[in-house]
């Protein structure tokens, strides 16, 4: 398992072993009847190897680590792995160091343990790693705010405040800069302009080695509108009998107001009231000024009026910066009970020949309080059928 071994050929690549010391490699022929033994032991001894340093290796400290062993001339035997790294100062390191912070040269050892036989002392070589100090762009803070009413501030922006760690003397780039080393943009100008949106404005620090790019951090400012829907409106489907509960769907659609409300998709949140309300959020699209969205049945239970109100309205792909204009976006939906005359008593009042007649519906406990049109008919002396007249209920009577 030391590498290096044909075991069809016998040839060993001593050079594949990666550490000095004793290897045994055995034999075995076939098998002879009367002969004990049929194999045969063959011992290598693999001198120490230091290797050779590289002419040069130089880093980019972009590149945050480095394996000491990439100073290796790669062109020649690669050295053993089994010494230890030392940095200049004699203190014992890993062969992966970091760079992120050095900028200059800086000297490792390599030792190796001496074998038995080949070696008498262990060997060391010295590799020089050079570092290049990369170009720092900055840690950019990002901006998000509402177009419509956070702007004042930000008339004169300096996007210099918005970086953290860069190098002076870089450049600037995107809408409003007027030179690149001018950093300050006005927002609410490129707000009336541009509308909103998001604008990437990019500070650009160039290297002066070849070893380390350029590098270049993008400060990512939002810009969000918000919304009015004033005058908007809300409708229900559908008003229902009570027999209907179990059986009714529901949908809401909201209609824009005075603004027009761009095509898209958004997230509305909406209240119905009643004793198995609450509230809930939903994903639907305005398509042409309307929004379509369901309403669960689980809502509407039993009789009564439900109030359906929007709390909030915001499109999917908003960073929620602007709270948007709603103002008694809501409407009810009713379940009617059925005009139930069960158990009710039906009393008519003695009157004259050729006199109205005034009768008394009472008792009428499962008639809600309303009006209503009824159909009687009259029989007995005189008939009358299919005669219709309309009566107000309250409290059964």
């Amino acid at each position: 398992s030391s590498r290096g071994l044909s075991t069809s050929t016998g040839i060993l690549n001593a050079q594949a072993i990666r550490a000095g010391g004793t290897y045994q490699y055995t034999y075995t022929a076939p098998a002879a009847t009367g002969c004990a033994t049929n194999t045969a032991k063959v011992l290598v001894t693999i001198g120490a190897f230091e290797g050779y340093p590289a002419p040069y290796a130089t880093k980019c400290s972009d590149e945050n680590t480095y394996n000491l062993f990439s100073a290796f001339n790669s062109t020649v035997i690669s050295p053993h792995t089994n010494g230890i790294w030392r940095d200049n100062s004699g203190t014992i390191v890993n062969s992966v160091i970091s760079i992120t912070n050095l900028n200059g040269n800086y000297q490792y050892s390599y030792t190796v343990p001496p074998v038995l036989g080949c070696d008498t002392a262990p060997l060391t070589t010295t590799i020089t790693l050079t570092v290049i100090r990369a170009p720092q762009s900055g840690t950019a803070s990002d901006l998000t705010l509402c177009g419509t009413t956070d702007l004042d501030g930000y008339t004169a922006l300096d996007l210099s405040t918005r970086l953290s760690g860069q190098d002076p003397d870089g450049s600037w780039s995107g809408i409003g800069i007027t030179s690149p080393s001018n950093p300050v943009i006005n927002l609410k100008q490129i707000f009336a302009v541009y509308g909103p949106g998001t604008y990437i404005y990019n500070y650009r620090v160039l290297s002066d080695n070849n070893n380390c790019p350029d590098k270049t951090t993008p400060i990512i400012i939002t810009l969000e509108k918000r919304l009015d829907f004033t005058g908007a409106k809300i409708e229900v489907e559908k008003d229902i009998c009570e027999n209907e509960i179990r059986t009714a769907t529901y949908s809401a659609t909201i209609t824009q107001g005075l603004e027009a409300i761009p095509d898209a998709e958004y997230w509305v949140t909406f209240n119905v009231s009643g004793p198995n309300g609450g509230t809930e959020t939903i994903r639907a699209s305005f398509v042409n000024g309307k929004l379509t969205f369901p309403i669960d049945s689980s809502y509407f239970r039993q009789v009564g009026i439900f109030n359906v109100t929007i709390t909030n309205i915001a499109a999917v792909n908003s960073k929620g910066a602007c709270r948007n204009i709603i103002n008694n976006l809501n409407t009810n939906l009713q379940i009617h009970t059925l005009p139930y005359l069960d158990g009710a008593v039906l009393t008519p009042e003695p009157t004259c020949q050729n006199k109205n007649a005034l009768v008394q519906l009472t008792n009428a406990l499962r008639l809600a309080d309303g009006n209503y049109n009824i159909r009687y008919n009259v029989t007995g002396s005189n008939t009358a059928l299919g005669q219709t007249a309309n009566i107000t209920a309250a409290g059964g009577t």
